[in-house]
């Protein structure tokens, strides 16, 4: 899929009038302000840094989720167990990125007072571009980690069905005088989101990311999520690291949701069709506590140009760190606008239309 295929079939939308809209759809169907907020801040963040598969294409569906109850626009939460250095929470099918935030804020007042703290969270929805979460701790001067496990949608290495999530992980560091440092990532070869893109803009998709119902490479994006599941990265490393990313997740919260589960009978039972709630772990690290953050970063920085003074190989003009390319498109779209896809466009100015908001996309 390349970027003229998708700039042909987009509308360019400037961030700040895309985020007021969105929130104010998030609010009408009863999302608190301060929630909506942050809601649509993680849509917006991802789509400025080109992540299209996590921005504001999921929003018609996740208003739905909120309207028919299937998701708890409340965004209601308890916390189970707590420590010093850890926190445990339901999240209650709350919506994922408000609960996720109040964690990471959690777990960042721990880490300042003993170096490091963890939190798991349960029971949670769909927390959108993982990035966001651990470029929030990178900008607050630690380093973050974040991952996920939901529903199988992607195959185990040797298998051609379903045995897996393609557990997203992501790491930022902080730095100074660079962009953070980051590594976002699924275990498939693409995120999910990327063959809901792709079918949204009506394109198909290449062989090697995805399987049909019959265990057959397509290229049908129709056929995720409910029926082909996802390759992994690396063959047997992509499969292996989602496994371990399920046992730091969905095992250590005791709250399994991968083949040996019984996923299957919960999935029947939903009438979207497939269960959207996952598990999570995020990390915080205080660099502090092992040196000063100002060294930290300028090590960081050191390292990044670095990376950029290195001879590129042929083909390349240029050599990047992990998460340069994502920041300077951040920087373009905020200043030429989000290209957004005529189909999403519609859909959004139809959502408008039925509550009376006002659209200016």
């Amino acid at each position: 899929m390349s970027e003229k295929n998708i700039e042909e079939k987009s509308i360019n939308i400037r961030s700040e009038v895309l985020k007021k809209f969105v929130k104010e759809l998030f609010i009408k169907v009863g999302m608190s302000e301060a929630n909506a907020e942050v809601q649509t801040e993680l849509l917006i963040w991802a789509n400025l840094r080109g992540v299209d598969s996590h921005g504001v294409l999921h929003v018609p569906r996740y208003l739905n989720f909120g309207i028919k109850k299937i998701w708890d626009l409340t965004c209601p939460y308890k916390i189970i167990k707590e420590t010093p250095a850890m926190v445990l929470i339901d999240a209650n099918k709350s919506y994922g990125p408000p609960v996720t935030m109040t964690a990471l804020k959690i777990i960042i007042e721990k880490a300042r007072k003993v170096g490091i703290a963890w939190a798991t969270l349960i029971n949670n929805t769909h927390q959108g571009a993982l990035g966001y979460y651990s470029e929030y701790a990178a900008q607050n001067g630690l380093i973050g980690i974040s991952m996920v496990s939901g529903r199988p949608n992607m195959t185990v290495f040797g298998s051609r069905e379903r045995g897996v999530s393609n557990a997203p992980l992501a790491i930022a560091i902080p730095s100074k005088n660079v962009d953070s440092p980051m590594l976002d990532m699924a275990t498939s070869m693409v995120a999910g989101g990327k063959i809901l893109f792709a079918r949204e803009k009506g394109i198909r998709i290449p062989l090697g990311w995805l399987l049909d119902r019959n265990g057959n490479p397509t290229t049908d994006p129709e056929e995720f999520p409910s029926q082909g599941p996802l390759l992994p990265f690396g063959g047997a490393k992509g499969s292996g690291l989602a496994v371990m990313i399920e046992c730091m997740t969905g095992v250590l919260s005791n709250n399994l949701r991968a083949v040996g589960s019984d996923w299957r009978e919960r999935d029947s039972k939903l009438s979207e069709g497939f269960d959207e709630r996952q598990n999570s772990s995020l990390m915080v690290l205080d660099v502090s506590h092992f040196s000063s953050l100002d060294d930290f970063q300028n090590n960081t920085d050191n390292l990044m140009n670095g990376i950029k003074s290195l001879k590129p190989s042929e083909g390349n003009d240029e050599v990047f760190y992990p998460g340069e390319l994502e920041a300077k498109t951040f920087n373009e779209r905020k200043e030429k606008g989000i290209p957004v896809p005529v189909a999403t466009v519609n859909k959004l100015k139809a959502l408008g239309s039925e509550m009376n908001i006002r659209s200016e996309i």
